[in-house]
């Protein structure tokens, strides 16, 4: 009885649900526009207050790296001015010893530059 009475619809009814269906198409993508548009206007905020945080780090990167030179620098001469005073002190030892004298001149010399002989002014 009700598709009697419907069957002359169902064309008006399928377009009906058609253009409903349509519509809610239009307004999903309307919705995803703006929601891209949002996204773009909060990475352009979130770009901006990172941005002064960003420069520090590069500028403490640049700090650290010129700091990393100098410790290699000085670790370096560090490292040559202990091998010279390795090789004075080896060269001290391979000389004869005598009973009474505890250092030679140049061994004295060796162990001043070395800063363990220095007496204070």
């Amino acid at each position: 009885m009700i598709d009697a009475l419907l069957a002359p619809f169902y064309k008006w009814i399928v377009m009906a649900l058609l253009l409903v269906l349509l519509g809610y198409v239009a307004y999903c993508n309307s919705l995803a526009k703006d929601l891209r548009l949002a996204d773009q206007e909060c990475q352009t905020k979130i770009e901006t207050a990172i941005k002064p945080y960003q420069a520090a780090i590069s500028v403490a990167e640049a700090k650290a790296n010129s700091a990393s030179k100098k410790y290699e620098e000085i670790k370096g001469l560090e490292r040559e001015r202990t091998e010279v005073i390795n090789n004075k002190i080896e060269t001290i030892k391979e000389r004869t010893i005598y009973s009474n004298v505890c250092l030679d001149a140049d061994g004295v010399s060796a162990l001043n530059e070395a800063g363990i002989l220095e007496y204070p002014p």
